[in-house]
C-alpha cells in the first residue's frame, strides 16, 4: 500500500469536502451547484482509477494484464472527463458562457476518449527506481488534452482578468496553475504519480473560493439586508416627498433637565438625543445646521416626556431619533447607521429595535 498512500489521502480529503458542502448545503438550505457537484464526480473517479492503476501497475505479477490495462483505460477516460469540468467550471467562474465554449472542446475531448480506447494496446509499463508507471499512446493523448486545458484556462483568465473578482480570480488562478505544475512534473517526471493533488487543488479551492456553503448563506443574508435597506431608504424619499408633518398637541417641545436648564425647540428641528452618563445632549437644527445642548437627564426619562410624538423614537439604548429627519439608512447584520440631515455623523440602531424601527418608518 506505500505506493497509493498519497493516492488515498487525496481521495479521503476529496470525500471530506464533498460531504462537508452537502451537509452544510442541507443544513443552511443553500441550493447545490450542479456543476461543482458534477467537478467534485469525476475528481472522485479519478482519484478512485489513480489509486487503482498506482497499484496495479505495481503488482503486475499478481495482478491479470487485462485488468490492469483495464484500470488504466478507467483512469485515462477519467482523467478526461474531468479535464472537460474543469474547463466548465472554469468558464462558470470567470463568466463565459459553457455552451457557446464547448462546441469547440466537446469534440476535443470525444476524439480524446477515442483516441486513448483505440491506442490501448500500445501502452507498455516502465519499472522506475521508485514505483513503475505507464507510458505510451495513451499517456501522450492524456497531456495532449490536459495541454489543451491549460492554454483555454490560460487564454480565458487573461481576457477576464479585469472584470471577475477577487474571490473567482483567486480560484481560477488555482484551478490554471495546479495543472500546469503538477502536469509538468508529471511529464518531466512520470513516475512522480502527482496527478491525484490536481483534483485535491481543484475542490479545496473551488470549496473555499466560491462554494462554501456558510459564505454563501452569509452572502445571502447580506443580499437581502441590503435590499431591505434599499426599501427603507425608498420610503424615506416617498416620505420626504409628501411633507409628512409631526403630529403634536403644542407647536413647540419643551425638554427639562433635573436642574435649571431646558430647551425649547419645535418638533420639526429635533434631530437626535445622545445618552452620555447622566446628561442628554440634544441635538437640534439651527440654521440648516446641527446644534447641541446638554441636559441633566436620563435617557429614559427623555423617552418618557417625548412619548406623544410618534415621529421621535428610541432606535438604541444611547439614541432616540426624529424619523423625519433621516436621510439614509445603511448597516450590516449587527444593525443599522441612519444618516441625519445636517449632522455629518451617523446614529446607530440596535438590533433590538430593527423591527419597530422598520415598521415605523414603513407607517
Amino acid at each position: 500500500m506505500q505506493e497509493i498512500k498519497l493516492q488515498i489521502g487525496c481521495l479521503l480529503l476529496s470525500i471530506y469536502i464533498i460531504v462537508r458542502y452537502s451537509r452544510l448545503s442541507k443544513f443552511l438550505g443553500i441550493e447545490k451547484s450542479r456543476i461543482f457537484e458534477r467537478l467534485s464526480f469525476f475528481a472522485i473517479i479519478e482519484l478512485c482509477f489513480d489509486a487503482a492503476t498506482a497499484y496495479s501497475v505495481n503488482h503486475i505479477g499478481t495482478i491479470p494484464p487485462l485488468v490492469n490495462d483495464i484500470l488504466h483505460w478507467g483512469f485515462f477516460l477519467s482523467l478526461i472527463g474531468f479535464c472537460y469540468c474543469i474547463l466548465e467550471y472554469f468558464y462558470l467562474s470567470v463568466h463565459v458562457n459553457p455552451k457557446n465554449r464547448n462546441k469547440v472542446f466537446i469534440p476535443l475531448f470525444v476524439v480524446g476518449a477515442i483516441l486513448v480506447t483505440a491506442t490501448m494496446p500500445y501502452i507498455h509499463y516502465i519499472k522506475g527506481d521508485n514505483t513503475s508507471y505507464s507510458m505510451g499512446i495513451p499517456v501522450y493523448v492524456c497531456f495532449g488534452v490536459v495541454a489543451c486545458t491549460i492554454i483555454e484556462t490560460l487564454i480565458e483568465l487573461y481576457r477576464n482578468w479585469s472584470v471577475i473578482e477577487n474571490r473567482e480570480r483567486a480560484n481560477a488562478t488555482v484551478v490554471f496553475m495546479s495543472t500546469l505544475i503538477i502536469s509538468t512534473i508529471q511529464l518531466i517526471f512520470p513516475q512522480a504519480l502527482f496527478s491525484s493533488l490536481v483534483p485535491l487543488f481543484i475542490l479545496v479551492s473551488a470549496y473555499i473560493n466560491q462554494e462554501d456553503p456558510v459564505s454563501l448563506y452569509l452572502q445571502a443574508k447580506q443580499d437581502e439586508l441590503q435590499n431591505e435597506l434599499e426599501k427603507i431608504n425608498i420610503q424615506l424619499s416617498k416620505n420626504k416627498a409628501k411633507e409628512t408633518k409631526q403630529e403634536t398637541s403644542t407647536d413647540q417641545i419643551t425638554i427639562t433637565g433635573t436642574t435649571q436648564e431646558n430647551v425649547t425647540l419645535s418638533p420639526s428641528d429635533f434631530l437626535f438625543a445622545e445618552a452620555e452618563g447622566n446628561y442628554i445632549s440634544i441635538y437640534f437644527k439651527k440654521d440648516g445646521k446641527a446644534e447641541r445642548r446638554q441636559l441633566r437627564q436620563t435617557m429614559k426619562q427623555l423617552a418618557f416626556e417625548l412619548e406623544e410624538y410618534p415621529r421621535i423614537m428610541r432606535i438604541h439604548r444611547a439614541f432616540l431619533v426624529n424619523l423625519d429627519q433621516i436621510s439614509r439608512v445603511d448597516g450590516n447584520s449587527q444593525g443599522y447607521r441612519l444618516k441625519i440631515d445636517g449632522y455629518d455623523g451617523e446614529i446607530p440602531v440596535s438590533r433590538g429595535y430593527i423591527a419597530d424601527f422598520n415598521e415605523a418608518i414603513a407607517s
